[in-house]
């Protein structure tokens, strides 16, 4: 049995330029008793009046809080692509927590969420194979007992790590170069999913050929090829409203799926699995799920590749 924690860990809350949901995340953070926040606010991209003004209006939200609860703040003064300013974000947060959760500006978390990334990051924070918490469940497990399922890879709308486990996104290129991380994705996915082998096949690719690839391949595929063990709750805790967003950088376009995913909450105490090894059959029809392994999924997906990596060499 796992226990519901006295405090949820801290948090680390990225934002840019969606000021619409602060208000609602951060009365969820201070109603669950969230000590301090931690804040990165990028810069505008250009020096027109609607950047500037959605930036400052994000900051200027944020700062409505400050005599409600302890905020960190890193407010950028120059303007860095995506990629530079999540991973240097996140690198801030560590650099002042050993662990904790991490949630953009379009991500709502439960409470539920809250407590049991600060449970998992509690329990697992010496197992050297579990490096990541996720917060959203895409399928659900027919007649369930655990709490949660140990899976291959989990999302990254609202998760929760380590520091130590974090640093490895900085030794990429050195971790994927080896042929190991071939032979692991075969082994995890050639038989399972054909499809999902060819993703996560090209993910690889790109972060071997690109030389600033997405930070979210970086991280997923650095997973990956360590054959880490991630963590996805038995029920969906976090919701993304990003889609379709004029405020949004990677979510620009409607996906009724997600959107119509709703939240659940958990029984306390958590019962957890018998062992930690990964469920296979949880895992796999989680990320099929999630990468609409059809004809037409992987025509849409390669068409938002492309328009992701136009975005981020903004």
């Amino acid at each position: 049995m796992v226990h519901k924690p006295s405090e949820p860990a801290p948090i680390l809350l990225i934002t840019y330029k969606r000021a619409e949901y602060i208000d609602i995340i951060l009365n969820i953070l201070i109603s669950s008793g969230v000590k301090k926040i931690y804040v990165a606010s990028n810069a505008p991209k250009n020096d027109s009046e609607y950047e500037v003004d959605a930036v400052l209006n994000c900051r200027e939200k944020i700062k409505s809080y400050e005599d409600k609860i302890d905020i960190e703040k890193r407010f950028l003064k120059e303007h860095l692509q995506v990629n530079e300013s999540i991973i240097s974000a996140i690198d801030w947060f560590f650099s002042n927590v050993e662990r904790g959760i991490i949630l953009e500006d379009d991500i709502i978390p439960s409470r539920d969420f809250l407590f049991f990334s600060t449970a998992m990051l509690e329990k697992y924070e010496y197992n050297s194979r579990v490096m990541h918490i996720a917060g959203m469940t895409y399928v659900e497990a027919p007649n369930q007992i655990s709490s949660y399922h140990f899976v291959d890879a989990g999302g990254i709308w609202g998760w929760a790590t380590w520091q130590d486990k974090w640093k490895n996104i900085h030794n990429y290129r050195k971790i994927i170069e080896a042929e190991l991380a071939r032979k692991i994705l075969e082994f995890k996915f050639k038989n399972a999913s054909r499809c999902l082998y060819k993703h996560y096949l090209t993910l690889l690719k790109e972060c071997e050929s690109n030389n600033n690839p997405s930070w979210d391949y970086r991280w997923i595929i650095v997973r990956l090829t360590l054959d880490s063990i991630n963590i996805m709750p038995c029920k969906n805790l976090v919701r993304n409203v990003g889609f379709a967003d004029a405020m949004a950088e990677n979510t620009k376009y409607k996906n009724n799926f997600f959107q119509s995913l709703e939240v659940s909450g958990l029984n306390w105490p958590l019962i957890e699995p018998s062992e930690v090894c990964i469920d296979h059959d949880f895992s796999i029809k989680n990320l099929k799920m999630v990468f609409d392994c059809t004809f037409l999924g992987v025509f849409k997906r390669k068409v938002k590749e492309i328009i992701k990596r136009t975005l981020l060499q903004r």
